[in-house]
């Protein structure tokens, strides 16, 4: 794989983020723990996947992987966060982002199916996924975001 493409799939392995939804509110380190543990579960299968694409993948093979695998995990990874209840007082700010996880998942899927070269697949811009990352450090996530 170009080290361009790992950088990429490293990024956005990093960039993830957490959610919730309303209902029973608990406290904010018990919600912490719990989507960094779901994130620390994602982050792993990732980074297997990085280490086994090839060294000279083709455009079809790294959309392929995309496709098939990172977008998916990284939808699964949203239901699991939005599946987690938030405290009270941090209901927005969770919503946020989700909104932002979401809105950079959304990004990806469109920027490696309009891609038409690797370079293309390279330059893919997520400004969701960084924000969404940006606001679970600041939140006090450890994995998610990191």
């Amino acid at each position: 794989m170009t080290k361009a493409i790992q950088l990429v799939l490293t990024a956005t392995v990093v960039t993830l983020a957490a959610c919730g939804s309303s209902g029973p509110s608990q406290s904010k380190a018990d919600f912490v723990r719990q989507a960094d543990a779901v994130c620390k579960t994602d982050n792993a299968q990732l980074a297997a996947l990085i280490s086994h694409v090839g060294s000279h993948p083709t455009l079809s093979e790294v959309r392929g992987i995309y496709t098939s695998t990172v977008i998916p995990l990284f939808r699964k990874e949203l239901g699991s966060l939005q599946a987690l209840q938030p405290p009270a007082a941090d209901r927005a700010t969770v919503k946020k982002l989700l909104a932002d996880l979401s809105s950079g998942v959304g990004q990806l899927e469109a920027g490696v199916r309009d891609a038409k070269t690797l370079a293309g697949l390279e330059r893919i811009a997520t400004p969701g996924l960084k924000r969404a990352g940006d606001d679970a450090r600041a939140y006090g996530m450890k994995v998610c975001g990191t």
